[in-house]
């Protein structure tokens, strides 16, 4: 999605961004820190179209300036900005933050979700024993919808890490394996001498 600080009719003002729709309370969920303005609340989702932007998408739409209250265009409708969040980690652990904006998903049509949707549950203690409630709650607002996996943070985390991990014991054996023929190599000099 590009989105564009709807003051500026120049092209510079066009910033590729990550388009999330979301329900309140999201940001308090995942823990991630509001720095400026204001989160999405339920007075909001019959309201005017309205976003939450990451500081990567406020940082290169609107500068030094405060994006609380501007308009973003670009998009299908303008939206108003409501408030600025700390950058997080959405799709890889070693990529730079992106910019990225949050949208009302009570504001939207389904396309933002053609990619499926994730349900995001902060639980004190074991989470494992909500996971049947929590089934039965989205099969009791529709049995037609396909719950595809159910995860813990850190084994989300943990799966997140295995590229990398995988890379990292490669280059080890690798490592490994070059010390063990050079070992072998100096010997046979040492040997032969």
């Amino acid at each position: 999605i590009a989105g564009k600080d709807a003051r500026r009719n120049d092209d510079a003002a066009m910033v590729g961004m990550n388009a999330y729709s979301v329900s309140p309370g999201l940001f308090e969920t995942l823990g991630v820190p509001l720095l400026n303005g204001e989160d999405f609340g339920k007075r909001h989702e019959n309201g005017d179209p309205v976003t939450v932007l990451n500081e990567t998408a406020a940082r290169k739409l609107f500068g030094g300036a405060n994006p609380v209250g501007m308009m973003l265009g670009g998009l299908d409708r303008p939206y108003r900005v409501i408030g600025v969040v700390s950058d997080f980690k959405s799709s890889t652990l070693g990529a730079p933050a992106s910019a990225g904006m949050f949208v009302l998903q009570a504001q939207q049509d389904s396309s933002l979700a053609m990619f499926g949707t994730y349900i995001v549950i902060r639980a004190a203690g074991d989470p494992w024993p909500y996971l049947s409630r929590v089934r039965e709650e989205i099969r009791s607002l529709d049995a037609r919808l396909a719950i595809l996996d159910a995860k813990t943070w850190s084994r989300h985390r943990g799966q997140a890490m295995l590229m990398p991990r995988l890379a990292a014991g490669i280059v080890v054996l690798c490592g490994a394996m070059g010390f063990l023929i050079a070992s072998i190599g100096l010997y046979g000099v040492v040997r032969y001498a």
